[in-house]
């Protein structure tokens, strides 16, 4: 019975320090913000997003808004018809988690969603002009040189040309 006693006190004399001591920055380790600028160039149009994260740090950034679509419209007891409405993000979400590794060496790890409303002749569906929404999503884990920009991808667009999406992470004094 001495023995689970023993070691329940000793648990609880060394694990909280071993606890704080990983979960909080070391004394004097403030920490060091990153700049990073994102691009997305489609066409002609650029999409600039620029975010400054701390060191160990995730974030998330959005920009949009929610359109209404109408999904499906049915017949209502009252002879009429109802609409189904789901709401769809068109804009930009980006995440990312941002780690200086030393050396001037900077790894992120994120996501890119874009959505848009494509230009053109709207779908039918069901006796309803829907919008057709075009989107880009990249995933990525990168290591970076600070200061250095770089082509994290370059993706064919469904109607034509190309989506290029480049990154640019400084490390901020």
């Amino acid at each position: 019975m001495r023995k689970p006693i023993a070691l329940m006190l000793a648990a609880l004399i060394v694990l909280p320090p071993l606890a704080a001591a990983a979960s909080s920055p070391r004394e004097g380790d403030d920490g060091a913000n990153v700049l990073v600028r994102l691009v997305l160039r489609d066409g002609d149009r650029e999409r600039p997003i620029q975010a400054l994260v701390l060191d160990g740090q995730r974030v998330r950034t959005t920009t949009g808004w929610r359109v209404p679509i109408v999904e499906r419209v049915v017949d209502s007891n009252d002879g009429g018809q109802m609409a189904s409405i789901q709401y769809q993000d068109i804009g930009m979400g980006v995440t990312l988690l941002v780690r200086i590794v030393g050396a001037g060496r900077i790894r992120i790890s994120g996501e890119v969603d874009l959505g848009r409303i494509q230009e053109g002749e709207p779908t039918r569906a069901e006796a309803v002009d829907a919008p057709t929404v075009a989107s880009f999503r990249h995933v990525f884990d990168v290591m970076l040189a600070d200061g250095v920009s770089t082509t994290l991808a370059e993706v064919p667009k469904p109607d034509s040309g190309s989506s290029t999406l480049s990154i640019t992470a400084d490390i901020q004094d």
